[in-house]
């Protein structure tokens, strides 16, 4: 290593602006001082780092190395021997034709359009994929009106999708480039009237050509369905299942025209094909230097299932709508960020569907939102009632929580990475709430204390959301590849010895109080209208109690397989160690296993009950360790027993409440069986330890599964 030994400044020197060198301030003479920089690393602690302030962390990942073909894309740009024509001299050179296309061309246009559109969609820019299509940049001069109003429909497609993205607002740098250049979108024309002008050519082109009349119809219904989400008129969405059933049902039908391939091929090894109206270099000045000279375009395939996929997750939405509350629509919103195959317009999409604004959620006030998943845990607490104490405190305690539950179900809107970051952000602030809630608490039990002698907090309801952040947030990391091996058994000691445990307790009392609670009559203005119907609403109120007592009843078995599958990891894990079965980090300077262990639940420390120590932690492991080396077997068998009765309990709770239990109940069913079977596999041989091991599988969104060794 050779740096320059008289341009070494002090601190001084870097403070007072003077950081840039001219060539005379680099001397004729080098020294090596290798060894010095070495020694100064020594000294440097765990978890410590060296910057400069003119060369941050953010340059240092930003830069890449100049004259490097795979990093220094400017050295490849515009290295072309083909001129690139505009939309106008292309037609006067008869480039590209205007008039009499072939209907099976205009299938393939479409088609690789809507390939373009989900090229855009995952990332790429408008310059490099939608608008590499010339007729897009001036669809007046097409004279065929079942190809000009194609074009104009795919132009509508893009501006709202974008105009959703951007109400959304749930995307990041990462996920899409915004930019559109100043293109146009036609938004002179409404939507009604292109809806009409297409309605018109799908009615003429129906009998004479079925594929054309099946994109026109797509393009038709998804002009319609992007137009009911941007205006959140309740009753137009009521009414969007059936026509997202008709659009799944017409994509169902598409087919691939004769020609595809050829067009394909010559697109991508050319990078122009007038035959369809591309040319990918098309904008490439619009571009900066060091951009990639084109991007690749979605295999159809992938486009159909993707247009399929934003169907279905709307639909998901539309089921909610109606009836939404606080369990389902943190259910709804969860499922589908979890889904790997969400997109970021269809997040999008249901974001805006289910915040039309920062005061409702669906059709429901943000504070009913909030009442509804308070009751359900809480049934017997007015939110709303005479007494201006309780009043008072609901209000407060409903604004209070405002603020991160939207946060919370913006988050999931976000891609993984980014929903991590949001959870710390909701756990800070929900855990503010936590001195209001004890004042409701203590006012509800003064005022309601003789009405409902089984009562229960607001607290309760309060850290249950709290645990539930806390696991959502350790659990990501498994997802996102954050975690090393050595690193989980900790996470599975917090997560099966304290949260989960704790959670459970909650949960379980909560379900017994609802078992026995009588919800005590309501009282108002227009009492004696509601005695009239006093049958109908004691069988109303009847009904909501069973439905919410089986919704509980599933989360709370949903809860306890959590609790039997994380004791499973534990003691498997256990085992592991305690026959060095584990990998350790090689290097023993950055074996600090407390430094880890803080680290790793430092953000959940704000709660002082929730953050657990080290010590304690270090003590159950010794002890678990000499457990195992006294009975080996005892422990596999107890693992096992956890894996097989967290997946019976997976299973219960589907039966009793299928809506109720969250997606990913069914990875975590596929995870109990495997490692059941491992361990059984396992019991039966001489020498468990040598035939059990551990690995992140992708089969499993990188959790970490037992794997047999034959």
């Amino acid at each position: 290593i050779l740096l320059l030994n008289s341009v070494v400044m002090s601190s001084e020197e870097e403070d007072d602006g003077t950081d840039v060198l001219s060539p005379d301030d680099f001397p004729e003479r080098f020294e090596d001082i290798t060894r010095a920089l070495l020694d100064c690393c020594a000294q440097v602690r765990l978890g410590e780092l060296v910057t400069c302030s003119n060369f941050t962390l953010f340059e240092a990942m930003s830069s890449i190395e100049l004259m490097d073909p795979k990093m220094d894309s400017g050295m490849v740009c515009n290295q072309i021997s083909r001129p690139v024509v505009s939309l106008a001299d292309a037609v006067d050179q008869k480039l590209v034709a205007v008039c009499n296309i072939s209907h099976d061309i205009c299938v393939v246009m479409c088609d690789t359009l809507l390939r373009s559109v989900v090229a855009f969609l995952e990332g790429h820019s408008l310059a490099q994929t939608v608008f590499t299509c010339l007729y897009l940049h001036n669809p007046d001069v097409v004279a065929q009106p079942e190809l000009k109003y194609l074009l104009i429909g795919v132009l509508r497609i893009v501006d709202r999708l974008i105009a959703i993205m951007v109400e959304a607002a749930v995307f990041e740098e990462e996920d899409i480039h915004l930019m559109t250049f100043n293109f146009r979108f036609y938004e002179h024309i409404s939507d009604r009237a292109l809806m009409n002008n297409l309605k018109e050519q799908i009615d003429l082109i129906s009998h004479k050509h079925e594929q054309l009349a099946c994109r026109l119809f797509m393009i038709h219904s998804l002009i319609g369905i992007l137009a009911t989400i941007r205006a959140k008129n309740e009753q137009e969405i009521k009414k969007l299942p059936q026509i997202l059933d008709r659009l799944k049902e017409k994509i169902s039908k598409l087919q691939r025209a004769p020609c595809n391939a050829q067009f394909d091929a010559e697109l991508l090894s050319e990078g122009v094909c007038y035959s369809i109206g591309f040319d990918t270099l098309l904008n490439q000045h619009l571009l900066p230097p060091t951009f990639p000279k084109n991007a690749e375009f979605t295999e159809w395939d992938c486009m159909t299932k993707y247009w399929v996929e934003i169907i279905s997750t709307v639909r998901k939405v539309c089921v909610v709508y109606p009836n939404a509350s606080f369990q389902s629509v943190m259910l709804l919103v969860s499922g589908i960020s979890r889904d790997s195959g969400s997109s970021l317009a269809s997040r999008s999409m249901v974001q805006v569907m289910v915040m039309p604004s920062l005061t409702h959620v669906c059709c429901l006030p943000i504070k009913q939102f909030l009442s509804s998943g308070i009751c359900s845990l809480v049934s017997h607490v007015p939110i709303t009632s005479d007494n201006l104490t309780i009043s008072r405190i609901a209000n407060e305690l409903c604004l209070l929580v405002e603020r991160p539950v939207i946060t919370w179900i913006k988050g999931y809107g976000k891609n993984r990475a980014r929903l991590r970051e949001q959870y710390i952000h909701v756990y800070y602030e929900l855990s503010q709430a936590q001195n209001l809630c004890a004042e409701a608490d203590a006012c509800l039990e003064d005022v309601l204390g003789a009405q409902v002698p089984q009562f229960h907090r607001l607290s309760t309801w309060l850290m249950i959301q709290v645990s539930t952040v806390i696991r959502e947030y350790l659990l990501s990391g498994l997802e996102l590849e954050l975690y090393s091996e050595h690193e989980l058994l900790a996470l599975f000691w917090y997560l099966a010895d304290f949260l989960l445990l704790w959670n459970c307790n909650m949960l379980n009392d909560v379900r017994e109080k609802l078992t026995e609670l009588r919800l005590p009559p309501e009282c108002g203005p227009d009492q004696q209208a509601r005695e009239k119907n006093a049958k109908k609403q004691k069988q109303k109120q009847k009904m909501q109690s069973m439905a919410l007592l089986e919704a509980q009843s599933a989360n709370y078995k949903f809860h306890q397989a959590l609790l039997s599958l994380f004791c499973g990891y534990y003691k498997s894990l256990i085992f592991l160690n305690a026959y060095h079965r584990i990998k350790k980090v090689t290097e023993p300077d950055f074996d600090l296993e407390k430094v880890r262990f803080e680290r790793r639940f430092l953000p959940i420390a704000h709660i002082a009950d929730c953050f657990p120590s080290f010590e304690r932690f270090q003590a159950a492991v010794f002890s678990h360790v000499n457990y195992v080396v006294r009975d080996p077997e005892r422990v596999i068998r107890e693992a096992a027993e956890s894996f097989s009765d967290a997946k019976s309990l997976l299973t219960e709770a589907k039966v009793i409440s299928a809506s109720s239990v969250p997606v990913e109940a069914e990875l975590y069913l596929k995870l109990a069986s495997n490692n059941l079977v491992v361990l059984n596999l396992a019991r039966n041989t001489t020498e468990p330890q040598s035939k059990l091991s551990l690995e992140f599988s992708k089969l499993y969104f990188n959790w970490p599964a037992l794997k047999y060794n034959p």
